[in-house]
C-alpha cells in the first residue's frame, strides 16, 4: 500500500488530493524481491530473482527493474508524510530512507523505532495521532484526525 501511494506521487491527481501518507514503503520490486530472497530463502538470489523477474516480464509485459519508487517520487505533486517502522524485517528502513531522500515534494518522516512493518501507529499511537492531525491540518485545513480508532485498535 505505501509503496503504491508513493508510486502515484508523480500522477496527475485530482484536486482533491491534498497529500500521501505512506506507511513502510519500499524503493522498487526489484529491490524488495531481491531482499526477501537473500534474507529468507534458501535460494540463491542470483538466478532466482531474474527467473521471477522473466516471469514477470513474460506476464505482466515489464520488467521489475522498469518500476521504482525512488524515480516517482523526485517528481511528486504532493506532501508526503513517510512512516516506517526501524524494526520492519519485511520493508526494511533504508528503503524507506532512500524514498524519503529522493522525494522532491514537501515532506516529513517518522521513523517508529519500536514498530515493525505497519506498526508503527500500534507502537506509537499518540505521536502518530499528533502526526496524521498535523498533516491533514498543513495540507487540507478540513480533515482533522478522528481519535475513536483507539477503540477499534483495542479490539484487535
Amino acid at each position: 500500500g505505501g509503496t503504491t501511494v508513493l508510486m502515484a506521487s508523480d500522477l496527475n491527481l485530482p484536486p482533491n488530493m491534498a497529500g500521501i501518507i505512506a506507511d513502510c514503503g519500499y524503493t522498487s520490486p526489484f529491490e524488495i524481491l531481491k531482499y526477501i530472497i537473500k534474507t529468507y530463502m534458501p535460494f540463491p538470489t542470483y538466478p532466482v530473482l531474474w527467473l521471477i523477474d522473466l516471469i514477470n516480464r513474460i506476464v505482466t509485459g515489464y520488467w521489475l527493474t522498469e518500476v521504482d519508487t525512488r524515480q516517482c517520487v523526485k517528481n511528486a505533486k504532493v506532501p508526503i508524510l513517510f512512516v516506517h517502522g526501524a524494526k520492519d524485517r519485511f520493508v526494511p528502513l533504508y528503503m524507506g530512507m532512500e524514498n524519503y531522500d529522493a522525494c522532491a515534494s514537501e515532506k516529513k518522516i517518522f521513523v517508529s523505532e519500536n514498530a515493525e512493518h505497519g506498526m508503527s501507529y500500534i507502537e506509537n499511537t499518540k505521536e502518530c495521532k499528533e502526526l496524521l492531525t498535523e498533516f491533514f491540518e498543513k495540507n487540507d485545513g478540513s480533515c482533522v484526525f478522528q481519535p475513536a480508532l483507539q477503540e477499534d485498535i483495542n479490539d484487535i
